[in-house]
């Protein structure tokens, strides 16, 4: 008398379930964000001048390289909180973005 071996108790039949399963497409990958998405920046936002004050110049360089990825392309950058208001003055940034204690 041979012996059958008893099934495993809790493993799925992916079998079954696949051939039970409504097929889903895949959405369209997305080439350009669209207006409004995150990480979308208007063509008239681009040439905003941004200025980042913080005392870890990796911290920059990291927000930096993110916001260029986003699209924007102006900026002034000053690991030196003592020159940040002179820079404010004279280059007049639309935002700045800094590192508050």
């Amino acid at each position: 008398m041979a012996s059958q071996a008893a099934p495993t108790v809790g493993t799925p039949r992916l079998e079954e379930e696949r051939m039970d399963a409504p097929a889903i497409p895949n959405p369209p990958l997305a080439t350009t964000p669209a207006p409004g998405a995150l990480g979308f920046v208007e063509e008239s936002q681009r040439n905003a001048l941004i200025m980042m004050v913080d005392d870890e110049p990796t911290t920059i360089e990291v927000l930096r390289m993110f916001l260029e990825d986003a699209g924007y392309r102006n900026f002034v950058t000053t690991s030196d909180s003592r020159e940040a208001i002179k820079l404010i003055g004279s280059h007049h940034p639309d935002v700045v973005l800094l590192d508050l204690m």
